[in-house]
């Protein structure tokens, strides 16, 4: 069983540094740069001082959250004072592991993706040389055995990518061995799907997608086998989304359009160097009047998580651009 004794030590004394310093990290990178400031005013509309709601009223998803506040300061909106907070109270959040969103509750252990997502967001908001950033780092890489395998993940590829993603942008060497193992999760038909369990048979372009990022992010940080591998997983997954666009500008899944999943795949093929202004023109096509992107079950108005992911990549690039 593994220890938490790193964000434990540390958190009472960051609790009452992250406010002052935090904001400061916001004000220096707030200047508006996005394209689609109408998009980012709608992202941070469904904002409190605690975060973004998940699929249950009332209950904030920490995943959501992370990555809202993740693409909002890398589009370079200017923040509203909801955001603001919100960042501010997640940040002091990842340092109580008794009571934090990082942590299972039943093994203890830290939750890879989520600790992934952490630390993108703590790099996005320029605090690698926070003690809690470190703490994350130390607490993620205890996960990753000596094989790549990732504890507490039942080959999960978005707790693969995420935690792949986060330990690029924390400078960890662990980061390539967890892409190569990765790699070997590649199912039959070249892409990956969301996890190993029965009920996840099919590929998904989201999934793909973030394999292609996190073996973009980890390109030429390894051995020369660990390079072939994940070159050979990424042509083959590159293939994979060739075969599965339609109209080669989007992807779909349960029998309509998948916005979340394009916006996933775009990423993925805009970290391998490809072309994705065809997937920029399709869902900038689907924005709606308020500012959010439009998905089959939100009728003409934005849907909350659909823009939470697509901010990034509506301005042209990636989770991997981020954290290289």
């Amino acid at each position: 069983m593994r220890t938490n004794s790193g964000l434990r030590s540390s958190a009472k004394s960051i609790a009452t540094v992250v406010a002052a310093t935090l904001v400061l990290a916001l004000s220096a990178c707030s200047s508006t740069t996005t394209n689609y400031p109408q998009t980012a005013h709608f992202l941070q509309s469904k904002f409190s001082a605690k975060g973004v709601e998940g699929f249950s009223a009332g209950v904030i998803d920490y995943g959501f959250t992370l990555e809202a506040l993740t693409q909002l300061l890398a589009s370079g909106a200017e923040l509203n004072s909801q955001v603001k907070q919100a960042a501010t109270n997640l940040w002091a959040q990842s340092a109580q592991p008794t009571s934090g969103y990082l942590l299972d509750t039943e093994t203890r252990s830290v939750k890879p993706g989520l600790a992934g997502k952490a630390l993108v967001f703590g790099k996005v908001y320029a605090k690698q040389g926070d003690a809690t950033f470190f703490a994350i780092k130390s607490e993620l890489e205890s996960e990753v055995s000596a094989n790549g395998e990732l504890d507490g993940s039942n080959g999960n590829a978005f707790d693969y990518g995420w935690a792949i993603l986060g330990l690029t942008a924390a400078g960890s060497s662990k980061a390539s061995i967890l892409a190569t193992k990765l790699s070997s999760l590649i199912r039959e038909d070249g892409g990956f799907g969301s996890d190993l369990s029965a009920s996840t048979t099919s590929s998904s372009a989201d999934a793909t997608g973030i394999a292609l990022m996190a073996f973009a992010a980890t390109k030429g940080k390894g051995d020369a086998t660990q390079e072939t591998t994940k070159d050979v997983a990424a042509a083959r997954a590159l293939a994979w989304l060739s075969k599965n666009a339609l109209k080669a500008n989007h992807f779909e899944a349960w029998g309509d359009v998948d916005v979340n999943g394009t916006e996933y795949a775009a990423m993925g093929l805009e970290a391998q160097s490809k072309n994705i202004s065809a997937y920029r023109a399709w869902l900038s096509d689907r924005i709606a009047n308020d500012g959010g992107l439009i998905t089959p079950w939100s009728g003409k108005a934005g849907d909350t998580f659909a823009t939470i992911q697509g901010l990034l990549v509506l301005d042209g690039r990636s989770y991997t651009d981020l954290v290289k």
